[in-house]
């Protein structure tokens, strides 16, 4: 599957995606700490009460869901060679797309 996959403009669009996915979630993921320790320190005596394991789970899967969505969007910048945009696979120069 990987030599068929080599060479063709979908490896670029993948590459691009399993790098996207990642940075975007840690970066909301710090964002999801900080408002925890916000809330943690704006309401102390509460904190333990308002923060479920059910609430966390909820946060922690929108955090990937909106991560997921902005690495999709990446899919909608993109267009195959010579449709006339410009490929984000020369930005990055991956040769299997250039």
């Amino acid at each position: 599957m990987v030599s068929s996959l080599s060479g063709s403009w979908m490896t670029c669009v993948v590459v691009i995606t399993l790098v996207t996915l990642p940075q975007m979630a840690s970066a909301f993921n710090l964002v999801g700490v900080t408002v925890v320790r916000f809330l943690a320190l704006k309401r102390p005596l509460t904190f333990r009460h308002d923060m479920t394991k059910r609430k966390t789970g909820i946060a922690v899967g929108v955090v990937w869901v909106v991560a997921a969505v902005i690495s999709v969007g990446v899919y909608f910048r993109i267009t195959a060679p010579g449709r006339g945009s410009i490929s984000i696979c020369k930005v990055f120069s991956i040769k299997s797309c250039l």
